[in-house]
């Protein structure tokens, strides 16, 4: 599932298989609370000229489970940044670039 503008998106990958995962008391759904983050993980050089996340919460191996922040540059026409958070205590795994 994706959260875009608000709205959780369901969308199926007929040729990938997902890896599934509890969502439960720990998990962090609170997106306001992660676009913080991720801003202050250094998002705000694209959200400052009016790029906005897509964000979306699936299992990373090493982490467990995971939001992932990806920042669409309309300039470059691809991911301008991937931000990973861990779901469960807020920390940020991944920066990209």
């Amino acid at each position: 599932m994706s959260v875009d503008d608000g709205k959780v998106i369901p969308y199926p990958h007929p040729t990938n298989q997902l890896r599934v995962f509890e969502v439960g008391p720990t998990t962090i759904l609170d997106t306001a609370r992660l676009y913080q983050i991720a801003e202050a993980a250094g998002a705000t050089i694209l959200t400052a000229r009016g790029v906005r996340p897509m964000a979306t919460l699936q299992q990373n191996p090493p982490v467990g489970v995971a939001w992932y922040f990806n920042y669409d540059d309309p300039d470059t026409g691809g991911v301008g940044m991937t931000i990973v958070i861990d779901a469960r205590t807020a920390t940020v795994v991944f920066v990209d670039p």
